[in-house]
């Protein structure tokens, strides 16, 4: 009810039986049994890439706000040989990527598109395999 993920205990409050933690099962009666495990939620994943540009883009964006690399460096708080190197083609970090998005208004990340990869088979391949690639290829 409150929120927390710690110690859950089964209870029946208000008639209605629910997991909850041991404050909250003071509202009501405390169910003997089985503890219930807390169901954790998957972080929802997202593939972001840097785009294979990103160098050009950041010196273009600095040229264009009419900044020095001295002065990009100090609005992010950075040294001036790193912002040098990655206008020179060195991936920079997540962090730093997002704080150089922030001061130029930029954007140098894209979502990578996964593949569903199919099955592969580790057995040597018949005739009947090769036509039902063929006919795949063909639709």
């Amino acid at each position: 009810m409150c929120g927390r993920n710690s110690a859950l205990v089964r209870a029946r409050i208000e008639g209605t039986f629910l997991n909850v933690c041991k404050v909250c099962a003071k509202l009501g009666e405390v169910l003997k049994g089985e503890t219930p495990q807390v169901q954790k939620k998957e972080p929802k994943i997202e593939i972001l890439e840097i785009m294979p540009d990103f160098a050009d883009k950041i010196r273009s964006a600095r040229e264009d706000k009419k900044l020095t690399r001295k002065e990009l460096a100090e609005k992010l708080r950075e040294k001036e040989k790193v912002i040098a190197r990655i206008e020179k083609g060195m991936r920079p970090t997540r962090q730093i990527a997002e704080k150089l998005e922030k001061v130029l208004g930029i954007s140098l990340f894209y979502e990578e598109k996964t593949q569903k990869l199919q099955p592969v088979k580790t057995e040597a391949m018949t005739i009947g395999d090769i036509v039902e690639i063929r006919m795949k290829k063909k639709a």
